[in-house]
């Protein structure tokens, strides 16, 4: 495994969760809302192909990011949190501390294209 060090943390991510209003008419809909901006390392680990419900294929990256850790990151996360970066959305499959220490959190994570 790669020594990870904060020399890497050069991309900027925001973690959000989703505000869940009443839309007015019986049902809800989700706004997201950032929580926390910090410097991280995202780098891509492989990807394949998924077949959706209308039979389109779709292509699903998967990414590690490592970032520090922080309390309002241990906070704020839920199952419904995304993280950005550059525009685009990324789903957390899993996270854990890296290397089991407490500096930094490392998340896996994957993006639909």
């Amino acid at each position: 495994m790669a020594t990870i060090s904060s020399s890497l943390f050069k991309q900027v991510v925001s973690f959000e969760n989703p505000d869940k209003q009443a839309d007015g008419s019986g049902g809800r809909r989700e706004i997201f809302k950032g929580f926390l901006t910090t410097r991280g390392y995202l780098r891509k680990r492989g990807g394949f192909r998924a077949l959706q419900e209308n039979s389109r294929d779709v292509l699903v990256q998967e990414y590690d990011l490592f970032c520090y850790w922080r309390k309002e990151l241990e906070d704020g996360l839920t199952k419904d949190t995304h993280i950005v970066y550059d525009n685009r959305q990324y789903q957390i499959i899993d996270y854990h501390r890296h290397n089991e220490q407490r500096q930094f959190y490392q998340f896996k994570l994957i993006a639909a294209e």
